[in-house]
């Protein structure tokens, strides 16, 4: 769950508002109704998500994708993809530096922070879990709620054939 009061993707399916602006067809309202009764907590998840960004991924067609994949494994190459008028707020000194408030901060974590493979592996590991019907669900969930800039597996198709 994403907080203590539950997933946030069901006030927005009784919104009408909503359902006129982004869940605008009968796919899309199935989706919702289906996986609110009978999906798992990761399909739950991606609606959370949805919801979260659906009004950002309707208006802003302007924008950069970053993947944390890439900002994890080649992050020069990734942060050049902001424009520069906007990296005069970056701290780039911070880079390859975990945060203090995770696992990543634990003795292991750091003293392999300059490892590309060791980061890889650990970036694989959610990928890896999932099993081929759950890939193909969430392509297929993807693909009703036409989400078309973040595709989790074209991020990480690098880490899972290692």
């Amino acid at each position: 769950m994403r907080n203590k009061w539950g997933h946030i993707y069901y006030p927005y399916m009784n919104s009408n508002f909503f359902i006129r602006e982004f869940l605008n067809t009968p796919d899309k309202i199935n989706l919702f109704l289906n996986i609110n009764k009978f999906g798992t907590e990761l399909e739950k998840r991606i609606l959370d998500w949805y919801c979260s960004n659906a009004y950002l991924l309707k208006v802003y067609k302007n924008y950069v994708t970053l993947f944390y994949e890439n900002l994890v494994l080649d992050p020069i190459s990734e942060i050049k993809k902001i424009p520069n008028e906007y990296l005069e707020y970056l701290d780039l000194n911070k880079l390859n530096k975990p945060s203090g408030s995770s696992y990543l901060s634990e003795k292991e974590f750091k003293s392999k922070i300059g490892d590309k493979e060791y980061k890889k592996q650990h970036l694989a590991k959610p990928f890896q879990e999932l099993s081929s019907l759950e890939k193909r669900k969430i392509d297929e969930i993807f693909t009703i709620l036409e989400i078309n800039i973040y595709n989790a597996f074209e991020a990480s198709s690098s880490l899972t054939n290692l």
